[in-house]
């Protein structure tokens, strides 16, 4: 399948040419458990200090949590992230999805809320289900039997979770959308992509990749959600990578204790549990 408009399977993955992408020479080497280091890289755009966790994909299993189990419109629930850590039985998490809290002033009467489609793991239902036609950013799932797939757009991966099992034959582990997409199939594409005006402002940024062999979780301090994009192709080496939510909102919780953050509650979250 194509890296555009399709997923790309695990099957596919090592069809992708790796010279050049792989992890630089700093980074973590492979392992069977995760790893964290707090480190300056140093990339085209400039040198960051940034966060980096590193997970095995062999040995932990993707869990997307949202703080809501259903569609909600004012009021929705959060929580922080090491409740949804904790509830899933992980030790390793980070912030989801743009969303809206309660101390912006334009998100009155919408609080908690937040557009783009992710999976409850543990309750086997997508919130906001209703909107994968119209969503323009990237999407990444994983499945019960652990393959893999990313998608450029989300409206690729299908109308529902009813469709998208039916037409794959798999069953959905986990699934988040966000965007902008930063680096696919090795290329930082970022600059194809639509960067608003509050996003190319310095303040920390979190995205999550990936590669054949590993998730990257990473926090960078200080940058733009372009110099995120050049963060996960020159300096952790990333075959696949999409933004997250930044800013207040950024955390991340490794083996027992945040190593950023918490500021606010969240609305949804990605966990890693191990297998």
């Amino acid at each position: 399948m194509s890296s555009l408009g399709l997923g790309i399977s695990d099957a596919n993955l090592a069809t992708i040419p790796v010279a050049g992408i792989l992890p630089t020479t700093d980074a973590p080497t492979v392992s069977s458990d995760a790893t964290h280091v707090e480190k300056t890289v140093a990339t085209s755009r400039g040198s960051f200090t940034i966060d980096l966790v590193t997970i095995p994909r062999d040995s932990y299993e993707m869990i997307t949590d949202t703080a809501e189990t259903g569609d909600c419109e004012n009021g929705c629930a959060t929580k922080s992230l090491a409740d949804f850590v904790s509830e899933n039985g992980g030790t390793i998490g980070i912030h989801g999805t743009y969303f809206c809290p309660a101390d912006y002033a334009s998100c009155s009467g919408k609080t908690g809320t937040f557009d783009p489609p992710v999976y409850n793991t543990a309750a086997g239902t997508m919130r906001n289900e209703f909107d994968l036609p119209y969503q323009t950013g990237p999407m990444l799932t994983t499945n019960e039997d652990g393959t893999l797939w990313f998608y450029h757009r989300a409206p690729d991966f299908g109308t529902s979770v009813a469709a998208y099992e039916s037409a794959s034959g798999k069953e959905l582990q986990s699934a988040i959308a966000n965007y902008p997409s930063l680096v696919e199939g090795g290329e930082n594409i970022v600059a194809t992509e639509v960067v608003n005006a509050s996003q190319s402002t310095k303040s920390s940024r979190g995205g999550i990749g990936f590669d054949e062999q590993n998730f990257y979780l990473v926090i960078a301090h200080s940058a733009s959600v372009t110099d995120l994009a050049s963060i996960f192709d020159e300096a952790v080496g990333a075959d696949y990578a999409i933004n997250l939510d930044g800013g207040a909102t950024s955390a991340l919780y490794f083996d027992g204790a945040y190593e950023y953050g918490p500021t606010r509650t969240l609305a949804n979250a990605i966990v890693f549990k191990h297998k």
